[in-house]
């Protein structure tokens, strides 16, 4: 919510049972909550609700309705989700308040973007989403070519593209504070600031044997929305001092386990990737597959943005990723529907570039999400 042009947020952790939970409880919560996370998953999929979130949906609006006052903007953020989008609406209509949708993706099973996000049998979700936008104040997008599909349907709405991560960087501490107070991690605490420091300590000893390789960041999933194990043969092609690529995520893709140029790690908390990525990362990938993710913008392309660092994009041809890396020239593009050899090459490319560019002076665009919100605000201040 902004109030006097101050963003007033407070992060809640919502939880089915307190946090007195029995411990030895823990595997009946999980089962519960996963049933009850599925069971809504399946009647929004048959039509019955709108969204999943709805009876969470509810119990935050019944106590944020006594807060939120009739000069305030709501910014609702949603990352394909319509919970979030319906609860800004009920507190407009409540308050008289002013509503602002944030589209970090696209609505999934929303309106027509000329691809689907998948072959899942799902009712459409067009109706309610088009009903939304039409009593928002303004649409605020994270993608060009999302904002183009938009404005087709003529829904005399303000809309605006806006690259920015998220309207808060209360997420950060959200994610930290979720990584460090869970009581089994607090029980490894010390064993985390180990494997840091043992993580460190390879990171620059890669460093110092290769001082001219390209040292590569990748953090997230390794699903097949991601496509990374693609990206993997073309690093494969590369020598160590060359190219030396990490990899931060939970699953670890199957792949030959001669690579001595890949190195897996496990999930740490934002916090400590972040800092790993401001000290030790020459540049970051950024990887998405298919075309409807082309209409999306990975929300970590703002985690190497903040520090500077050259994105290498990982997708098809005239995706968002693209368009970005196109504005601000801070970045490569490899086109993974092209052959290993073709991708090799503008690998090669992007590895002379950075190589030949003075440290710190190739990414001179100056991005911070405090100057986009503030920037976001005098512009559309009503």
């Amino acid at each position: 919510v902004l109030r006097d042009n101050k963003i007033k947020t407070k992060v809640e952790i919502i939880r089915p049972f307190g946090e007195n939970f029995p411990e030895f409880l823990n595997i009946f919560k999980k089962i519960i909550k996963y049933l009850q996370i599925r069971m809504l998953s399946i009647l929004e999929r048959l039509g019955f609700l709108s969204d999943y979130l709805i009876p969470f949906v509810y119990w935050k609006y019944f106590k944020l309705r006594k807060i939120v006052k009739t000069n305030d903007i709501i910014i609702s953020t949603t990352g394909g989700e319509l919970g979030c989008v319906i609860l800004g609406d009920m507190l407009k209509k409540n308050t008289g308040a002013k509503h602002y949708i944030h589209f970090h993706d696209p609505i999934n099973y929303g309106i027509d973007l000329g691809s689907k996000k998948n072959k899942k049998f799902h009712v459409g979700r067009a109706e309610k989403q088009i009903a939304l936008m039409s009593n928002a104040d303004l649409l605020i997008f994270t993608s060009k070519k999302h904002s183009e599909k938009v404005k087709n349907l003529k829904l005399n709405v303000n809309q605006i593209v806006q690259y920015l991560g998220f309207v808060s960087n209360r997420h950060y501490s959200h994610f930290n504070n979720l990584f460090n107070n869970n009581k089994k991690n607090i029980k490894m605490i010390s064993q985390k600031k180990k494997i840091i420091n043992n993580l460190e300590v390879r990171l620059k000893k890669i460093k110092k044997i290769y001082p001219k390789s390209l040292l590569l960041f990748y953090g997230g999933s390794s699903s097949s929305s991601q496509d990374i194990e693609k990206f993997f043969e073309v690093i494969k092609t590369f020598s160590s001092k060359e190219i030396n690529l990490i990899v931060f995520t939970k699953k670890k893709p199957l792949i030959e386990p001669d690579t001595k140029n890949i190195f897996f790690e496990n999930y740490i908390s934002p916090k400590q990737y972040l800092k790993l990525i401001k000290k030790y990362a020459d540049a970051g990938v950024v990887s998405l597959s298919g075309e409807y993710l082309t209409h999306c913008l990975p929300g970590k392309i703002f985690d190497f943005m903040k520090y500077r660092k050259f994105i290498i994009g990982y997708h098809l041809k005239k995706s968002e990723i693209e368009n970005v890396l196109k504005k601000y020239k801070f970045g490569g593009m490899i086109y993974n529907n092209e052959s290993t050899n073709k991708q090799r090459k503008k690998l090669k490319i992007i590895y002379n570039k950075i190589i030949n560019s003075k440290k710190g002076k190739l990414v001179n665009y100056k991005w911070s999400m405090l100057k986009t919100n503030i920037k976001l605000i005098k512009k559309w201040k009503i």
